[in-house]
């Protein structure tokens, strides 16, 4: 019993907990389904892009898949909004998509859903000049993992050694005790690292552009609507980005440098 316990609050913690649908502060879980969205909530100027991923584990009967899911809106002074396109597609990875793309992980997790749906969105400002002209971009991702790993230096970078310390003579006879190297933060390496690195290229890449982003997550549950798409977009064989813009539908390569996200173009 214990062992199926522990099954059942680890996946009420991955459907649940994780996607923010309910919270768990220590006196028991609460939805969030019916809880408003808070005034602090509300992006700045400019274009905001809110994302989902979903990542429905393996059965007997299906092989595990995951999506994403996203949407645009411009953000105006006032804080009205208005939509500008829609997009959503499958996560690929090697164990049923083969080589979609270079930095495609080995198999469906739920950390590489969410950053293929942040790849999603990167690309969708990069190829998007109407977005990169609104100013201002905020992207909600739903996953505090994922916003850590893009905000967080790479830890291949080297670490700040510290400051020479000048010994005087008077001490120099004496045994001077060497100061331990500073240890480098071991972290077991994840099958989505090279999705992880890209993205933060790419991110990096449009803020040298003059590109002000700034990156959050739901301060409440994960859109439900986004999350359904993102569930639905994980059953689709091939791997493209399906765009919907107020005017017209798209349909192309994730991955393919070109400029197929500009909405009405």
């Amino acid at each position: 019993m214990r062992g199926t316990d522990a099954g059942a609050k680890a996946l009420f913690q991955r459907l649940w907990i994780t996607t923010g649908v309910a919270t768990d502060r220590g006196r028991g879980p609460r939805s969030n389904l019916l809880t408003p969205e808070p005034a602090t909530d509300q992006p700045a100027p400019g274009v905001h892009v809110r994302i989902a991923a979903a990542f429905l584990p393996g059965t007997p009967a299906r092989q595990p898949a995951a999506g994403w899911a996203l949407e645009a809106h411009q953000v105006a002074a006032d804080g009205s909004s208005s939509p500008l396109l829609q997009a959503h597609g499958a996560a690929p990875a090697r164990c049923t998509h083969g080589a979609a793309h270079a930095h495609v992980p080995p198999r469906h997790t739920c950390q590489a859903a969410h950053h293929t749906a942040a790849a999603a969105a990167l690309r969708c400002l990069e190829d998007t000049p109407q977005l990169q002209q609104l100013g201002h971009a905020t992207l909600t991702l739903a996953s505090p993992i994922a916003l850590l790993d893009l905000e967080t230096a790479s830890p291949s970078q080297p670490a700040a050694q510290p400051p020479t310390r000048h010994v005087s003579r008077a001490s120099r006879s004496k045994r001077q005790r060497v100061p331990d190297a500073p240890q480098q933060q071991s972290r077991r390496k994840r099958q989505h690292d090279a999705l992880i690195a890209h993205n933060r290229a790419a991110l990096l890449l449009l803020r040298l552009n003059n590109n002000n982003i700034s990156l959050r997550t739901y301060q409440g549950a994960t859109p439900l609507h986004l999350y359904a798409t993102a569930q639905r977009a994980a059953s689709l064989a091939d791997t493209h980005a399906h765009i919907q813009t107020t005017t017209r539908h798209l349909s192309h390569p994730l991955w393919q440098q070109s400029r197929t996200w500009d909405p009405d173009d």
